[in-house]
Protein backbone atom coordinates (compact mmCIF):
# COMPACT_ATOMS: atom_id res chain seq x y z
CA UNK A 1 0.00 0.00 0.00
CA UNK A 2 1.48 3.13 -0.91
CA UNK A 3 -0.02 6.38 0.98
CA UNK A 4 -0.01 9.67 -2.32
CA UNK A 5 -2.19 11.99 -0.65
CA UNK A 6 -1.49 14.32 2.39
CA UNK A 7 1.34 12.90 3.92
CA UNK A 8 2.84 10.19 1.65
CA UNK A 9 4.22 6.78 2.95
CA UNK A 10 4.14 3.19 1.57
CA UNK A 11 3.25 0.57 4.04
CA UNK A 12 6.42 -1.87 3.02
CA UNK A 13 8.84 0.55 4.00
CA UNK A 14 7.05 1.14 6.98
CA UNK A 15 7.12 -2.37 8.18
CA UNK A 16 10.83 -2.69 7.18
CA UNK A 17 11.35 0.08 9.25
CA UNK A 18 9.26 -1.11 12.11
CA UNK A 19 11.24 -4.57 12.15
CA UNK A 20 14.58 -2.39 12.21
CA UNK A 21 13.24 -0.46 15.35
CA UNK A 22 12.12 -3.19 17.52
CA UNK A 23 14.59 -5.98 16.28
CA UNK A 24 11.79 -8.38 14.40
CA UNK A 25 12.37 -10.54 11.32
CA UNK A 26 10.07 -9.07 8.54
CA UNK A 27 8.73 -11.40 5.38
CA UNK A 28 8.05 -9.65 2.55
CA UNK A 29 5.75 -12.44 0.95
CA UNK A 30 4.44 -11.90 -3.06
CA UNK A 31 4.59 -14.23 -6.13
CA UNK A 32 5.53 -10.77 -7.96
CA UNK A 33 7.86 -8.76 -5.61
CA UNK A 34 8.25 -4.98 -6.54
CA UNK A 35 11.95 -4.73 -8.78
CA UNK A 36 13.14 -2.54 -5.22
CA UNK A 37 12.52 -5.60 -3.14
CA UNK A 38 14.14 -8.27 -5.66
CA UNK A 39 17.02 -5.73 -6.36
CA UNK A 40 17.48 -5.91 -2.17
CA UNK A 41 17.66 -9.58 -2.70
CA UNK A 42 20.27 -9.34 -5.15
CA UNK A 43 22.53 -7.02 -3.97
CA UNK A 44 22.17 -9.37 -0.08
CA UNK A 45 19.95 -6.64 1.76
CA UNK A 46 17.09 -8.87 1.92
CA UNK A 47 17.15 -12.80 2.41
CA UNK A 48 15.63 -14.42 -0.55
CA UNK A 49 13.74 -17.43 -0.17
CA UNK A 50 12.08 -18.99 -2.91
CA UNK A 51 9.22 -21.35 -2.94
CA UNK A 52 9.62 -23.64 -6.00
CA UNK A 53 6.51 -25.79 -5.86
CA UNK A 54 2.73 -25.05 -6.35
CA UNK A 55 0.86 -26.42 -3.86
CA UNK A 56 -0.69 -28.98 -5.99
CA UNK A 57 2.01 -31.16 -8.04
CA UNK A 58 0.56 -29.92 -11.07
CA UNK A 59 -0.48 -26.84 -12.98
CA UNK A 60 -3.31 -28.05 -14.86
CA UNK A 61 -4.05 -24.53 -16.62
CA UNK A 62 -3.85 -23.86 -20.07
CA UNK A 63 -3.04 -20.30 -21.45
CA UNK A 64 -4.17 -18.52 -24.57
CA UNK A 65 -3.10 -15.08 -25.61
CA UNK A 66 -5.62 -14.07 -27.81
CA UNK A 67 -4.39 -10.70 -30.01
CA UNK A 68 -7.37 -7.47 -28.96
CA UNK A 69 -9.37 -6.07 -32.41
CA UNK A 70 -8.57 -2.86 -34.00
CA UNK A 71 -9.68 -0.18 -31.53
CA UNK A 72 -11.71 1.41 -34.54
CA UNK A 73 -13.67 -1.55 -33.76
CA UNK A 74 -14.53 -0.30 -30.90
CA UNK A 75 -15.83 2.96 -31.68
CA UNK A 76 -19.90 2.38 -31.64
CA UNK A 77 -22.28 5.85 -32.67
CA UNK A 78 -24.32 6.51 -29.57
CA UNK A 79 -27.83 6.34 -31.60
CA UNK A 80 -26.88 2.75 -32.84
CA UNK A 81 -24.88 1.79 -29.21
CA UNK A 82 -27.81 1.65 -27.30
CA UNK A 83 -30.01 -0.79 -29.71
CA UNK A 84 -26.82 -3.44 -29.85
CA UNK A 85 -26.61 -6.19 -27.26
CA UNK A 86 -22.72 -5.36 -27.48
CA UNK A 87 -21.98 -9.08 -28.92
CA UNK A 88 -18.88 -7.58 -30.96
CA UNK A 89 -17.09 -6.79 -27.62
CA UNK A 90 -15.69 -10.15 -26.62
CA UNK A 91 -14.26 -12.65 -28.86
CA UNK A 92 -16.09 -15.93 -29.96
CA UNK A 93 -13.53 -17.86 -28.57
CA UNK A 94 -13.86 -16.08 -24.94
CA UNK A 95 -17.83 -16.92 -25.11
CA UNK A 96 -17.21 -20.32 -26.13
CA UNK A 97 -15.40 -21.34 -23.56
CA UNK A 98 -17.45 -19.49 -21.02
CA UNK A 99 -20.60 -21.60 -22.24
CA UNK A 100 -18.34 -25.04 -21.75
CA UNK A 101 -17.27 -23.78 -18.21
CA UNK A 102 -21.00 -23.21 -17.05
CA UNK A 103 -22.56 -26.40 -18.66
CA UNK A 104 -19.50 -27.52 -16.67
CA UNK A 105 -20.96 -26.87 -13.63
CA UNK A 106 -17.86 -24.81 -12.71
CA UNK A 107 -17.08 -20.88 -12.61
CA UNK A 108 -15.83 -18.11 -14.11
CA UNK A 109 -13.44 -14.74 -13.46
CA UNK A 110 -13.43 -12.04 -16.19
CA UNK A 111 -11.05 -9.04 -15.20
CA UNK A 112 -10.87 -5.83 -17.21
CA UNK A 113 -8.91 -2.81 -15.51
CA UNK A 114 -11.42 -0.31 -16.13
CA UNK A 115 -14.61 0.56 -14.54
CA UNK A 116 -17.56 2.48 -16.02
CA UNK A 117 -19.47 1.25 -19.30
CA UNK A 118 -17.29 2.88 -21.74
CA UNK A 119 -14.18 4.68 -21.42
CA UNK A 120 -15.29 8.08 -22.88
CA UNK A 121 -17.50 9.65 -25.28
CA UNK A 122 -16.51 11.90 -28.32
CA UNK A 123 -18.05 14.48 -30.51
CA UNK A 124 -17.40 13.36 -33.94
CA UNK A 125 -17.99 17.06 -35.49
CA UNK A 126 -14.47 18.27 -33.79
CA UNK A 127 -13.31 14.72 -33.28
CA UNK A 128 -13.04 16.30 -29.32
CA UNK A 129 -13.22 14.20 -26.40
CA UNK A 130 -16.21 15.43 -23.60
CA UNK A 131 -13.94 16.44 -20.51
CA UNK A 132 -14.43 17.09 -17.01
CA UNK A 133 -14.21 20.70 -16.59
CA UNK A 134 -12.71 20.35 -13.28
CA UNK A 135 -9.40 18.17 -14.00
CA UNK A 136 -7.85 17.25 -17.38
CA UNK A 137 -9.29 13.64 -18.01
CA UNK A 138 -12.36 12.46 -20.11
CA UNK A 139 -15.11 11.24 -18.29
CA UNK A 140 -16.11 7.64 -18.09
CA UNK A 141 -19.74 6.81 -19.17
CA UNK A 142 -21.49 4.80 -16.07
CA UNK A 143 -24.92 3.41 -15.60
CA UNK A 144 -25.99 1.91 -19.19
CA UNK A 145 -25.36 5.02 -20.89
CA UNK A 146 -27.21 7.65 -18.09
CA UNK A 147 -24.30 9.23 -16.70
CA UNK A 148 -20.79 10.51 -17.25
CA UNK A 149 -18.22 10.36 -13.90
CA UNK A 150 -14.64 11.84 -13.28
CA UNK A 151 -12.33 9.36 -11.48
CA UNK A 152 -10.90 11.90 -10.08
CA UNK A 153 -13.28 14.67 -8.59
CA UNK A 154 -16.60 12.54 -8.92
CA UNK A 155 -18.02 15.26 -11.18
CA UNK A 156 -21.15 14.09 -12.70
CA UNK A 157 -23.23 14.92 -15.60
CA UNK A 158 -25.65 12.96 -17.43
CA UNK A 159 -25.47 12.06 -20.71
CA UNK A 160 -28.95 14.12 -21.97
CA UNK A 161 -27.52 17.12 -20.63
CA UNK A 162 -24.66 16.39 -23.07
CA UNK A 163 -25.90 15.19 -25.97
CA UNK A 164 -29.13 17.55 -26.43
CA UNK A 165 -30.68 14.92 -28.43
CA UNK A 166 -27.89 14.64 -31.24
CA UNK A 167 -27.37 11.44 -30.42
CA UNK A 168 -25.93 10.95 -34.36
CA UNK A 169 -23.03 12.98 -33.43
CA UNK A 170 -21.90 11.11 -30.47
CA UNK A 171 -19.58 7.79 -30.50
CA UNK A 172 -18.77 5.95 -27.23
CA UNK A 173 -14.86 4.30 -27.05
CA UNK A 174 -13.89 1.87 -25.39
CA UNK A 175 -15.58 -0.53 -22.77
CA UNK A 176 -15.01 -1.22 -18.91
CA UNK A 177 -16.08 -3.77 -16.20
CA UNK A 178 -19.99 -2.31 -16.41
CA UNK A 179 -20.46 -3.08 -19.87
CA UNK A 180 -18.79 -6.07 -19.99
CA UNK A 181 -21.39 -7.25 -17.03
CA UNK A 182 -24.28 -6.50 -19.27
CA UNK A 183 -22.55 -8.34 -22.50
CA UNK A 184 -22.71 -11.20 -20.75
CA UNK A 185 -26.05 -11.13 -18.91
CA UNK A 186 -27.21 -10.75 -22.73
CA UNK A 187 -25.43 -13.81 -23.79
CA UNK A 188 -26.14 -15.81 -20.57
CA UNK A 189 -29.01 -14.66 -19.31
CA UNK A 190 -29.83 -18.20 -17.11
CA UNK A 191 -26.30 -17.66 -15.47
CA UNK A 192 -26.05 -15.81 -12.02
CA UNK A 193 -23.53 -12.93 -13.15
CA UNK A 194 -22.22 -10.37 -10.02
CA UNK A 195 -19.68 -7.21 -10.44
CA UNK A 196 -17.05 -6.28 -8.24
CA UNK A 197 -15.45 -3.23 -8.79
CA UNK A 198 -14.90 0.36 -6.41
CA UNK A 199 -17.71 1.72 -7.82
CA UNK A 200 -19.80 -0.34 -6.14
CA UNK A 201 -17.46 -2.57 -3.59
CA UNK A 202 -17.83 0.60 -1.15
CA UNK A 203 -21.24 -0.16 -0.20
CA UNK A 204 -21.58 -1.58 3.57
CA UNK A 205 -20.88 -5.28 3.17
CA UNK A 206 -20.90 -5.77 -0.61
CA UNK A 207 -17.93 -6.96 -1.13
CA UNK A 208 -17.45 -9.75 1.49
CA UNK A 209 -21.14 -10.90 0.81
CA UNK A 210 -20.50 -11.19 -3.26
CA UNK A 211 -17.00 -12.94 -2.93
CA UNK A 212 -18.78 -15.21 0.09
CA UNK A 213 -21.61 -15.95 -2.67
CA UNK A 214 -18.65 -16.72 -5.29
CA UNK A 215 -17.23 -18.82 -2.97
CA UNK A 216 -20.34 -20.76 -1.69
CA UNK A 217 -21.13 -20.70 -5.89
CA UNK A 218 -24.13 -18.64 -5.36
CA UNK A 219 -22.50 -17.07 -8.42
CA UNK A 220 -21.39 -18.49 -11.51
CA UNK A 221 -19.46 -15.25 -13.46
CA UNK A 222 -17.94 -12.82 -11.59
CA UNK A 223 -17.07 -9.84 -13.54
CA UNK A 224 -14.80 -7.14 -11.62
CA UNK A 225 -11.35 -4.72 -12.19
CA UNK A 226 -7.71 -5.63 -10.30
CA UNK A 227 -9.01 -6.03 -7.07
CA UNK A 228 -10.00 -9.42 -8.07
CA UNK A 229 -6.45 -10.29 -8.77
CA UNK A 230 -4.65 -11.06 -5.60
CA UNK A 231 -5.42 -12.81 -2.82
CA UNK A 232 -8.77 -14.68 -3.61
CA UNK A 233 -8.81 -18.80 -3.17
CA UNK A 234 -11.62 -20.06 -5.58
CA UNK A 235 -11.16 -23.77 -6.34
CA UNK A 236 -14.14 -23.92 -8.54
CA UNK A 237 -12.96 -21.39 -11.05
CA UNK A 238 -12.29 -22.88 -13.87
CA UNK A 239 -11.80 -20.10 -16.60
CA UNK A 240 -10.31 -17.16 -16.08
CA UNK A 241 -10.40 -14.21 -18.51
CA UNK A 242 -8.22 -11.35 -18.63
CA UNK A 243 -9.29 -8.90 -21.13
CA UNK A 244 -7.08 -5.37 -22.39
CA UNK A 245 -4.73 -7.05 -20.28
CA UNK A 246 -1.86 -5.29 -21.50
CA UNK A 247 -3.21 -1.27 -21.92
CA UNK A 248 -1.19 -0.10 -19.17
CA UNK A 249 1.86 -0.62 -21.29
CA UNK A 250 0.51 2.85 -22.92
CA UNK A 251 0.77 4.91 -20.05
CA UNK A 252 3.62 7.21 -19.62
CA UNK A 253 5.22 6.17 -16.61
CA UNK A 254 8.80 4.03 -16.06
CA UNK A 255 6.70 1.29 -13.61
CA UNK A 256 3.73 0.73 -16.39
CA UNK A 257 5.91 -2.86 -17.38
CA UNK A 258 6.42 -3.85 -13.76
CA UNK A 259 2.11 -3.58 -12.95
CA UNK A 260 1.19 -5.18 -16.36
CA UNK A 261 3.67 -8.01 -15.38
CA UNK A 262 2.01 -8.28 -11.86
CA UNK A 263 -1.21 -7.65 -13.21
CA UNK A 264 -1.33 -10.84 -15.58
CA UNK A 265 0.73 -13.13 -13.54
CA UNK A 266 -1.53 -12.18 -10.52
CA UNK A 267 -5.09 -12.86 -12.65
CA UNK A 268 -3.80 -16.08 -13.81
CA UNK A 269 -3.11 -17.32 -9.75
CA UNK A 270 -7.11 -16.92 -9.91
CA UNK A 271 -7.45 -20.04 -12.35
CA UNK A 272 -6.08 -23.68 -11.03
CA UNK A 273 -6.16 -23.34 -7.57
CA UNK A 274 -7.24 -27.47 -7.52
CA UNK A 275 -6.41 -30.53 -9.09
CA UNK A 276 -8.67 -29.91 -11.73
CA UNK A 277 -7.98 -28.73 -14.85
CA UNK A 278 -8.65 -24.81 -15.46
CA UNK A 279 -8.24 -22.41 -18.57
CA UNK A 280 -6.79 -18.77 -18.79
CA UNK A 281 -7.75 -16.41 -21.86
CA UNK A 282 -5.85 -13.55 -21.90
CA UNK A 283 -6.80 -10.61 -24.53
CA UNK A 284 -3.38 -8.16 -25.32
CA UNK A 285 -3.03 -5.79 -27.74
CA UNK A 286 0.35 -6.56 -28.68
CA UNK A 287 0.92 -10.84 -28.49
CA UNK A 288 4.70 -10.24 -29.18
CA UNK A 289 5.17 -7.98 -26.36
CA UNK A 290 8.17 -9.47 -23.81
CA UNK A 291 6.22 -8.44 -21.18
CA UNK A 292 3.22 -10.47 -21.75
CA UNK A 293 5.73 -13.04 -22.88
CA UNK A 294 7.33 -13.33 -19.66
CA UNK A 295 4.03 -13.11 -17.62
CA UNK A 296 2.17 -15.55 -19.74
CA UNK A 297 5.62 -18.53 -18.58
CA UNK A 298 5.31 -16.68 -15.37
CA UNK A 299 9.01 -16.12 -15.45
CA UNK A 300 9.59 -13.35 -13.18
CA UNK A 301 13.25 -13.65 -13.26
CA UNK A 302 13.42 -13.27 -16.65
CA UNK A 303 11.15 -10.15 -16.52
CA UNK A 304 13.15 -9.01 -13.62
CA UNK A 305 16.57 -8.98 -15.58
CA UNK A 306 14.84 -7.16 -18.78
CA UNK A 307 13.30 -4.53 -16.61
CA UNK A 308 16.56 -3.75 -14.49
CA UNK A 309 18.39 -3.43 -17.68
CA UNK A 310 15.89 -0.69 -18.62
CA UNK A 311 15.98 0.80 -15.36
CA UNK A 312 19.91 0.73 -15.11
CA UNK A 313 20.25 2.31 -18.61
CA UNK A 314 18.25 5.44 -17.47
CA UNK A 315 19.13 5.34 -13.56
CA UNK A 316 15.61 4.85 -12.47
CA UNK A 317 14.75 3.08 -9.14
CA UNK A 318 16.35 0.80 -8.00
CA UNK A 319 19.03 1.75 -9.34
CA UNK A 320 18.31 5.35 -7.87
CA UNK A 321 16.22 6.81 -4.94
CA UNK A 322 13.26 9.91 -6.59
CA UNK A 323 11.39 11.73 -4.60
CA UNK A 324 8.88 14.21 -6.72
CA UNK A 325 7.62 17.41 -5.08
CA UNK A 326 4.30 18.92 -6.88
CA UNK A 327 3.28 22.34 -6.62
CA UNK A 328 -0.39 23.36 -7.36
CA UNK A 329 -2.63 25.77 -7.49
CA UNK A 330 -5.96 26.86 -9.17
CA UNK A 331 -4.04 30.17 -10.19
CA UNK A 332 -1.91 29.04 -13.42
CA UNK A 333 -0.23 32.64 -13.49
CA UNK A 334 1.06 32.43 -9.53
CA UNK A 335 1.91 28.51 -10.09
CA UNK A 336 4.02 29.06 -13.06
CA UNK A 337 5.88 31.89 -11.66
CA UNK A 338 6.50 30.20 -8.68
CA UNK A 339 8.02 27.29 -11.37
CA UNK A 340 10.12 29.36 -13.30
CA UNK A 341 11.68 31.20 -10.02
CA UNK A 342 12.30 27.34 -8.98
CA UNK A 343 13.69 26.58 -11.80
CA UNK A 344 16.11 29.05 -12.03
CA UNK A 345 17.20 28.44 -8.64
CA UNK A 346 17.57 24.78 -9.99
CA UNK A 347 19.74 25.74 -12.89
CA UNK A 348 22.43 27.18 -10.44
CA UNK A 349 22.85 23.71 -9.12
CA UNK A 350 25.42 20.99 -9.96
CA UNK A 351 25.32 18.55 -7.01
CA UNK A 352 22.18 16.86 -7.45
CA UNK A 353 19.77 15.53 -10.45
CA UNK A 354 16.77 16.79 -11.24
CA UNK A 355 14.02 17.15 -13.64
CA UNK A 356 11.55 19.88 -13.94
CA UNK A 357 9.30 21.49 -12.87
CA UNK A 358 7.28 20.39 -15.59
CA UNK A 359 3.97 19.58 -16.26
CA UNK A 360 2.79 15.91 -15.42
CA UNK A 361 0.51 14.10 -17.77
CA UNK A 362 -2.85 15.16 -15.81
CA UNK A 363 -2.05 18.88 -15.75
CA UNK A 364 -5.08 19.50 -13.82
CA UNK A 365 -6.79 17.38 -10.76
CA UNK A 366 -9.99 19.39 -8.84
CA UNK A 367 -9.29 22.63 -10.30
CA UNK A 368 -5.82 23.15 -9.17
CA UNK A 369 -3.42 22.80 -12.00
CA UNK A 370 0.34 21.06 -11.31
CA UNK A 371 3.85 21.30 -11.91
CA UNK A 372 6.43 18.31 -10.76
CA UNK A 373 9.85 18.44 -10.07
CA UNK A 374 11.58 15.24 -9.60
CA UNK A 375 14.77 14.46 -7.44
CA UNK A 376 16.62 11.61 -7.77
CA UNK A 377 20.26 10.55 -5.37
CA UNK A 378 21.75 7.48 -4.95
CA UNK A 379 21.20 6.72 -1.72
CA UNK A 380 17.90 8.17 0.45
CA UNK A 381 20.29 10.07 3.13
CA UNK A 382 21.83 11.82 0.44
CA UNK A 383 17.82 12.49 -0.93
CA UNK A 384 16.65 13.08 2.37
CA UNK A 385 19.90 16.15 2.91
CA UNK A 386 19.00 17.40 -0.34
CA UNK A 387 15.90 17.72 0.01
CA UNK A 388 15.72 19.00 3.10
CA UNK A 389 18.67 21.73 2.34
CA UNK A 390 16.50 22.96 -0.83
CA UNK A 391 13.19 23.30 1.06
CA UNK A 392 14.29 25.41 2.90
CA UNK A 393 14.66 27.97 0.31
CA UNK A 394 11.19 27.17 -1.11
CA UNK A 395 9.52 30.19 1.00
CA UNK A 396 10.56 32.58 -0.81
CA UNK A 397 10.24 31.10 -4.14
CA UNK A 398 6.40 30.17 -4.31
CA UNK A 399 3.44 32.20 -3.67
CA UNK A 400 1.28 31.57 -1.07
CA UNK A 401 -1.48 29.83 -2.31
CA UNK A 402 1.05 27.19 -3.77
CA UNK A 403 0.92 24.20 -2.18
CA UNK A 404 3.37 21.43 -1.94
CA UNK A 405 3.59 17.86 -1.62
CA UNK A 406 6.74 15.89 -1.47
CA UNK A 407 6.26 11.99 -2.34
CA UNK A 408 9.37 9.86 -1.88
CA UNK A 409 9.61 6.86 -4.11
CA UNK A 410 6.80 8.11 -6.31
CA UNK A 411 5.23 4.82 -7.24
CA UNK A 412 3.30 6.91 -10.50
CA UNK A 413 4.52 9.37 -12.56
CA UNK A 414 0.79 10.64 -13.58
Amino acid sequence: YKQDRTLCYHGRDIAVMRGKLDHAQVILGSATPSLESWHNSIIGKYHRVELCQRVHAQDNKAIHVLKKGNSAHNNIDLAKAKERDGSERLSPVIISKIAKTLADGRQVIVIINRRGFSHFLIDIRNNEVFGCPSCSVSLTLHNNFTTLKCHYCDYRVTLDEVIAGQEQNWQICGYGSERIEKVLQEYFSTARIARLDSDIATKAGYLNETLGKFRDHQIDILVGTQMLAKGHDFPRVALLVLLQADQMLSLPDFRAAERTFQLLVQSMGRAGRSNNSSEVVVEVSRVDSPIVATAIAQDYPAFAEQELTFRRQFNYPPFSRMACVEMSSENTKRLQNSAEKIGQQLARSRDFRVLGPADPPIVKINNRYRKVIYFTADNVKELRNLLLGWLAKLPTMVSYDVRLKIDVDPQSTL
